[in-house]
């Protein structure tokens, strides 16, 4: 019988998850896109899949029960109580609330903790509050509608367990994903990062080219149900380093990152070291206008050049502009006939390195609006 999960993703990033959630197979099908969620379906190990092999996700919510209508704390309560609550949280832990509402009659995120921990103890469960690590229910109110789930994720799946090491305003890795994905990256040509930073674009371009899980060397909040069979998430998680050791075996394509800044340089190798990948991709400390002619089979290029704070005080926006025309057309000039792609924070410096037709995606990095472009 199959459930109904719900994946919590960055806003402009609904449609890259949901091709990426029905790619999962296995019973998994029909997605549903919804302001920062894709609601999908799937049988009893899909939500043990879908935390470890997603990379654009930021985390899968078990819902307690259908979306239902509530005005006062008391229909609130009424509902929540008669979930079966003890599927998913332990006996004597106590536990964290995480409610966001808009719109909603019931506003007050105080009396919906209260109510959702008097329904816990009412299930024989600890209503005491606890730190961010513990067990966590999501409530969500929308125009009085209310889904009320276990976090299945614990910590946001962002978190690989590889960056330890970090350059200026780094890449989140699950937007990281959805970048290479949304180009069409699936290990087939070589890949180029030229402003690579601390590396992410190129650990998740290698973990991807591998099929290395994202959540491979990670702990899961599901991880705690008392509902969690051990021997089908042991399962999983086998056949999946399985084949990314077979992945290893066979032929890879030329994986680089390069930047100029030696700190940045140092980060990565750290990075893709710690993520296991240090044999698979290699880093460079190369100036973008120094990037050598390229021979043979063309490949995919995607960069987050310097904006917002990494850019230099002082650099007007002239200067700005300039800086991207000029790496732009190195690119182009360098690297005919590969596949150029470019995060950009306004359409003027995305015109300015090239950038042709309209945005393969808008979202946002590190609070600054963006968009994903093709240079022609």
């Amino acid at each position: 019988m199959n459930s109904d999960l719900i994946a919590v993703v960055a806003r402009g990033l609904e449609k890259v998850a949901a091709k990426e959630i029905r790619a999962l197979g296995g019973g998994i099908g029909k997605t549903r896109e919804d302001r920062g969620r894709v609601v999908f379906a799937g049988p009893d190990d899909a939500v043990y899949r879908a935390n470890l092999h997603l990379r654009t996700v930021e985390r899968i919510l078990v819902p307690g029960g259908p979306a239902f209508e509530a005005k006062t704390a008391i229909q609130f309560s009424a509902v929540v109580r008669e979930l079966p609550w003890e599927n998913w949280i332990p006996r004597g832990v106590g536990v964290r609330i995480a409610a966001t509402v808009r719109g909603c009659d019931l506003y007050h995120t105080g009396l919906i903790g209260e109510a959702m921990r008097e329904a816990l103890v009412y299930r024989g469960l600890s209503g005491e509050e606890a730190e961010e690590s513990a067990p966590t229910i999501d409530v969500r109110g929308t125009g009085n509608v209310w889904t009320v789930c276990a976090d299945a994720s614990g910590g946001s799946l962002h978190r690989r367990g590889y960056r330890k090491a970090t350059a200026k305003a780094p890449l989140r890795e699950t937007l990281a994903a959805a970048l290479l994905l949304r180009c069409g990256w699936t290990g087939d040509r070589p890949f180029l990062d030229p402003m690579c930073g601390s590396g992410t674009l190129v650990a998740e371009a290698a973990s991807i080219a591998t099929e290395r899980p994202p959540g491979l060397d990670r702990s899961f909040g599901f991880e705690t149900f008392p509902n969690l069979d051990v021997d089908v998430w042991r399962d999983v998680v086998g056949r999946a380093r399985l084949r990314h050791e077979e992945r290893l075996r066979q032929p890879l394509p030329e994986i680089v990152g390069a930047d100029s800044a030696k700190g940045s340089v140092r980060a990565a190798r750290s990075n893709l070291g710690r993520a296991g990948l240090g044999d698979v991709a290699t880093i460079l400390e190369r100036r973008i206008q120094d990037t050598p002619p390229a021979t043979g089979e063309p490949g995919l290029v995607v960069v987050n050049p310097p904006y917002g704070r990494r850019i230099a005080a002082g650099r007007d926006a002239d200067s700005a502009r300039g800086e991207w025309t000029a790496w732009g057309r190195v690119l182009r000039e360098r690297l005919p006939g590969w596949a150029l792609h470019a995060l950009s924070p306004e359409k003027e410096l995305a015109t300015a390195a090239g950038a042709t037709g309209r945005p393969l995606l808008r979202t946002s990095n590190g609070g600054i609006p963006v968009a994903l472009v093709e240079l022609a």
